[in-house]
């Protein structure tokens, strides 16, 4: 198994949340996370979550999609 994170830098069309821009980070909370809900979900394969980060510094699930992008 693999995973990374990134982060979203720029939209376009705010209003649809195309990515136009991203990084690659470092974000060892954010991935623990993701791991612990692909084995909560016994899902294989591809999986992409979209996390927020409130403003307390926890994060949201926002959607998961059965692709890379």
């Amino acid at each position: 198994m693999a995973d990374f994170t990134g982060r979203k830098i720029r939209t376009y069309r705010a209003e649809f949340g195309y990515s136009t821009a991203l990084e690659i980070t470092d974000a060892p909370d954010v991935s623990q996370l993701g791991v612990d809900l692909v084995g909560r979900l016994g899902v294989t394969g591809v999986l992409k979550f979209d996390f927020k980060r409130r403003p307390d510094g926890s994060l949201g699930l926002l959607e998961v999609n059965p692709r890379f992008s």
